[in-house]
């Protein structure tokens, strides 16, 4: 999926203080993960997205400058990680961060995907460890790498039809339907 973006060396070389950084993240939020109710913290979450991404999409702000962006990178790392260990979203706040960078389509496609199969992997293991990942969430897992697979293929088709701007306001709105989403969940519970 990374080679369908492109640019993957410069990306690494760009982020890697980032994608670092995620790696002890994910183990805080692991070890917290039994400590709290997930429905509670993906609620939460909901409320973070649908609010993050309603005031991005109304209020547009300029593109984040590139020191602050490196020196934010390694903080951003390490909350996405403690949230997607807590709760299983790989998106805040590595989402927002890449957003605020206003990087081109290809570049920010080949950032998210790299953060998101780091966190995969860590999660994996780490879920093993703490005997939660069990034979039956594996096959659900690969079984969920069928329609990934063939939504990067369509999106990267539909990406390369966008330009720069309504790429970002599509991510933005499906950052907001993610979030109301999540929210549904609890309200139903």
């Amino acid at each position: 999926m990374t080679s369908q973006a492109g640019h993957f060396g410069e990306t690494v070389r760009r982020f890697w203080p980032m994608f670092l950084a995620t790696i002890p993240g994910l183990l805080i939020g692991l070890a917290v993960l039994d400590l709290i109710d997930s429905l509670v913290a993906g609620a939460i979450l909901g409320l973070v997205l649908i609010g993050y991404g309603a005031f991005t999409l109304f209020r547009p702000g300029q593109p984040m400058s590139e020191s602050l962006g490196r020196k934010l990178a390694p903080v951003s790392g390490f909350l996405t990680g403690v949230v997607n260990g807590m709760t299983g979203s790989q998106v805040m706040p590595v989402l927002p961060f890449l957003l605020a960078l206003q990087l081109d389509p290809k570049r920010f496609i080949q950032a998210i995907n790299i953060s998101f199969s780091l966190s995969s992997l860590v999660m994996a293991v780490g879920l093993a460890k703490l005997g939660l990942m069990t034979v039956e969430s594996i096959w659900i897992s690969l079984l969920g790498l069928i329609p990934v697979y063939v939504g990067t293929k369509i999106g990267g088709i539909v990406r390369q039809r966008m330009d720069a701007d309504t790429f970002r306001k599509v991510v933005l709105l499906m950052l907001i339907a993610f979030g109301v989403v999540l929210v549904s969940k609890t309200a139903l519970a």
